[in-house]
């Protein structure tokens, strides 16, 4: 059970990093897009990158909720495999 919730993190988080060194390459690298972007991912580090962000209060308060709302892919393929294996079904979880 650990080793699957660390296995997501761990892919997810290589699939960020690899993410950012393109979006630098490829000079599209906006704060509020990458932010997005990576809380579509991962959550944490999407709230994390809306830290650095130079916006209004109203505005962050948005983007987090956007995130939060979806939790990233990275929580969702968590649960998944667990109702899976649970033998529940993932067309009602979503």
């Amino acid at each position: 059970m650990m080793l699957t919730v660390c296995s997501y993190v761990t892919f997810f988080s290589a699939i960020l990093s690899l993410a950012d060194g393109l979006l630098l390459r490829l000079s599209v690298y906006n704060g509020v897009s990458v932010a997005l972007l990576r809380g579509l991912f991962e959550l944490t580090a999407g709230i994390s990158a809306l830290n650095t962000i130079p916006l209004s209060q109203y505005r962050l308060f948005v983007a987090a909720s956007f995130m939060l709302s979806m939790s990233g892919l990275c929580a969702n393929m968590q649960v998944m495999s667990f109702l899976k294996r649970d033998g529940l079904s993932v067309k009602q979880y979503l």
